[in-house]
C-alpha cells in the first residue's frame, strides 16, 4: 500500500549517450590520451548524469524499494527507507524512560510521606501514567510523536499514511504493557514460586519477539506494528508498504530465545527443583512467617571483595519493613538484621560454600517509575562458631539513606 502518489524518474538519452563514449575510448590510440579521456570525459558524463536527473539504475533500486523521488528526477532529502530508524527508535525509548522517570520524580517530591500506604504495590500507578503517555501523544492528538520520537524525528502511522486514534494506540502498546506489568508484579514476589517462574519467562519471550520483529523485519515493524498495521518512520517522509517475509525475523526470534529465554528458565528450574536448594527455600519459609518482615527474598549470588580481590559466594537475604523508623534509627535496623543473620546460621540452612551474608532492609514505597525507599544493608562473615551470644563479630555496616527507586 502507498501512502502517496507515484513520482516518475528520468532515463532519457543515457544509452546513445553511453555509445558514443565506449566509441571515443575504444578509437583513442595513445595509453595517455586514453587515460586522460578516461579520467576526464568520466567526470563529466558523472557530472551531466547528477545534474540532468539520469541515474536510473538509483532510480530502478528506489522505485522497487518504495523510496520516492521528486518531479525533476533528484534523490530526496532521505537516501534509504524511511523506517530504517532502529537506532532512532532505541534513542527515542531512552528520551521517554528519562521522561516518564522525571514524572516519577516529581509526584515523589509533590506528596512524599503520603503516599507510604501503597508501600510495595504502587507500581499500578506507574503503569496507568506511561499507558495514558503513549496512548495520547502516538495517536493523532501528539501527531504520532512522543517526546522521545519528536527529539528523534521519528513517528508512528498507519500503513496508509494516516495517524492513530489513541484506542488504537492503546492497542499498540499492549505488548510491552503486558511485559512492564508481569516485571512490575513479579519484582517483589517469590523467586521460588513456579507461577512468578512461568510469568517472567512469558515476559522475556515478549520482549524478545518485540525486538527480534523490530531489528530483523523488512520494514522494521514490529508484532505490535503488524497487529495494529502500523509503521515508524522518519516524520514526513512518504513510503510504500508491500507485502514481506517473516523468515529472518521468526529465525532470529527463534536464535535469541533459545539463547536467552533457554538459559533463564533453566536457571529456575534448578533454583525451584534441584534437592540443593532445598536449604535456600527453607530458609525462605522461615523468614516468610515472620510479622515483622513482609515479602522476604533469599538468593544465592556472588559479591566482589575489593580488599582481597576475589569473588566471594555469597547469600542474599532482602525483606521489607512496613514502619520507615524501623530501618531509619540504626539501633532498631541493627537489631532486626544481626537476627536475621543469626536466625540464618543457626538454623543450618546457609548453603556451605557461602563465605557471606548480606542482609538488607528497605521500607517506603515503590511507584515502578518512581517512589522513595529507606534502605539499610550490612554483610556479615559466615561462620557457625561465630553464631553464639557474646562473640565479636566483623561486618560492613551501611547506613539507611532515603533515596528515589531507580
Amino acid at each position: 500500500m502507498q501512502s502517496t502518489r507515484k513520482r516518475p524518474y528520468r532515463d532519457s538519452g543515457s544509452k546513445s549517450q553511453f555509445i558514443h563514449f565506449a566509441v571515443l575510448l575504444r578509437f583513442s590510440k595513445k595509453p595517455a590520451s586514453r587515460l586522460r579521456f578516461i579520467s576526464g570525459n568520466l567526470g563529466a558524463r558523472l557530472r551531466f548524469m547528477k545534474n540532468d536527473g539520469i541515474l536510473s539504475l538509483e532510480n530502478r533500486l528506489a522505485q522497487q524499494i518504495g523510496i520516492q523521488k521528486d518531479f525533476n528526477g533528484q534523490p530526496s532529502q532521505f537516501t534509504k527507507p524511511p523506517w530504517k530508524v532502529i537506532l532512532r527508535r532505541f534513542f527515542a525509548f531512552l528520551i521517554d524512560a528519562a521522561v516518564l522517570k522525571a514524572i516519577g520524580i516529581v509526584i515523589t517530591w509533590a506528596f512524599g510521606a503520603k503516599l507510604m500506604f501503597m508501600r510495595m504495590n504502587g507500581w499500578w500507578i506507574g503503569l496507568a501514567i506511561i499507558t495514558i503517555y503513549f496512548s495520547i501523544l502516538d495517536s493523532f492528538i501528539g501527531q504520532g510523536k512522543t517526546l522521545g520520537k519528536r527529539i528523534a524525528d521519528i513517528e508512528v502511522v498507519r500503513i496508509d499514511g494516516e495517524f492513530l486514534n489513541p484506542f488504537d494506540a492503546f492497542l499498540r502498546y499492549v505488548p510491552l504493557g503486558i511485559v512492564a506489568t508481569i516485571f512490575a508484579f513479579s519484582a517483589n514476589e517469590n523467586v521460588f514460586s513456579p507461577m512468578i517462574a512461568g510469568l517472567r519467562f512469558l515476559s522475556i519471550v515478549i520482549a524478545i519477539a518485540i525486538a527480534s520483529f523490530a531489528i530483523f523485519h523488512p520494514q522494521r515493524r514490529s508484532i505490535h506494528d503488524l497487529l495494529l498495521d502500523t509503521a515508524v518512520i522518519r516524520s514526513g517522509s512518504s513510503f510504500k508498504v508491500e507485502g514481506a517475509s517473516l523468515k529472518k525475523p521468526l529465525m532470529a526470534f527463534i536464535v535469541a530465545t533459545t539463547l536467552i529465554a533457554g538459559p533463564y528458565l533453566s536457571l529456575n528450574a534448578f533454583f525451584i527443583l534441584h534437592p540443593k536448594e532445598k536449604k535456600t527455600r527453607e530458609l525462605w519459609k522461615m523468614f516468610s512467617i515472620r510479622s515483622d518482615l513482609s515479602n522476604p527474598k533469599v538468593m544465592r549470588s556472588f559479591s566482589y571483595d575489593l580488599k582481597k580481590r576475589e569473588l566471594l559466594p555469597t547469600l542474599e537475604i532482602e525483606a521489607y519493613i512496613s514502619n520507615p523508623a524501623n530501618v531509619q534509627k540504626p539501633g532498631i535496623a541493627d537489631s532486626i538484621m544481626r537476627d536475621l543473620w543469626q536466625s540464618a546460621v543457626m538454623s543450618g540452612n546457609v548453603f556451605e560454600s557461602a563465605r557471606r551474608i548480606d542482609v538488607t532492609l528497605w521500607s517506603g514505597y515503590d511507584l515502578g517509575i518512581g517512589g522513595l525507599k529507606f534502605i539499610s544493608k550490612k554483610s556479615f562473615p559466615y561462620a557457625k562458631d561465630l553464631a553464639g551470644e557474646g562473640k565479636k563479630h566483623r561486618y560492613k555496616t551501611f547506613p539507611a539513606r532515603p533515596r528515589s527507586i531507580p
